[in-house]
């Protein structure tokens, strides 16, 4: 028996040092997460690279764009609607004050983050980002484009951040991962998604310089098709159509159908301690209860 307790006692001192590992946790291009938009402004190199101001943008703004059919996520420069000179050269077909025009080179530096944010719930843990990128088209045309996959890990009152980044270069393809070990604090903002980063660009020009497109998974909120909001598209959903047409098109659940709910993401949790103690307790226990047995003897 005491051999038992011997090997027990270091087993709870190896279950003790596993216990600083901490928990790790994979997220992904998940459609069904609450995707945020956030657009950093500063000035063009040539004109000192100032960082200027940052505010919160609608993700169809940015530009970066989930489809269903297949399942993609799509960033794109960003466009800039209004042709004041602030915005844009005179290079084009217009005139100062409006110089916003097809051909008209961008006047600002534009990042455009696309990501998802968890408070707290991604704290003191190994956070891995995995993707696939399916085509990286982003041209020089007009300036320099690039897409970073980031994990950034903010206070809670994002005065500061640790962060952890890989750059999509133009051309490559496949899978990415990216991993950062989040502080443990509380009230810290886990953010993990993509930064496209370039020059603004008139809305007619865009299309020549190109994508990045990057699988996706899971069901937008919302999405058309999903006529019972189980958050798939499924067989059920065409019965609910069949049962009241008005309840949405049928081409919507063509087109969608077949999608499920994400995955829930993979966590490797830290073992109990109850099973470690609860083994050296009862061989305690036996070795008392045989000590008490021989005493009797």
């Amino acid at each position: 028996m005491k051999h038992t307790l011997i090997i027990l006692m270091v087993g709870c001192a190896v279950w003790a040092t596993s216990n600083l590992v901490h928990a790790q946790v994979t997220v992904g291009v998940d459609m069904g997460e609450e995707w945020l938009g956030y657009m950093n402004v500063s000035e063009l190199p040539a004109n000192g690279g100032a960082f200027l101001w940052g505010s919160a943008w609608g993700t169809a703004d940015l530009v970066a764009e989930f489809s269903t059919s297949p399942s993609t996520l799509t960033l794109s420069p960003n466009t800039i609607d209004d042709p004041n000179e602030y915005w844009y050269q005179c290079t084009g077909s217009g005139s100062a004050p409006n110089c916003g025009s097809p051909g008209a080179l961008g006047n600002k530096i534009m990042e455009a983050n696309m990501y998802v944010e968890k408070t707290d719930t991604l704290a003191g843990q190994v956070v891995t980002f995995e993707g696939n990128v399916l085509s990286n088209s982003l041209s020089d045309l007009f300036g320099d484009y690039l897409t970073k996959i980031f994990i950034k890990d903010f206070a809670p009152d994002y005065s500061s951040f640790n962060v952890t980044e890989e750059i999509i270069d133009v051309g490559d393809t496949g899978a990415f991962s990216i991993s950062l070990f989040t502080d443990p604090g509380l009230g810290r903002h886990v953010q993990y998604g993509f930064a496209t980063t370039g020059p603004n660009v008139w809305v007619t020009d865009a299309p020549a310089l190109g994508t990045v497109v990057v699988e996706a998974f899971g069901t937008p909120p919302g999405t058309a098709g999903d006529f019972d909001d189980d958050g798939d598209v499924d067989g059920n959903d065409f019965l609910v159509w069949q049962r009241d047409t008005a309840v949405g098109s049928l081409t919507d659940w063509q087109d969608n159908y077949g999608f499920t709910p994400p995955p829930v993401s993979a966590v490797v949790g830290v073992p109990e301690p109850s099973s470690c103690v609860l083994a050296l307790l009862v061989a305690v226990g036996a070795t008392s209860l045989r000590r008490q047995h021989r005493g009797y003897c």
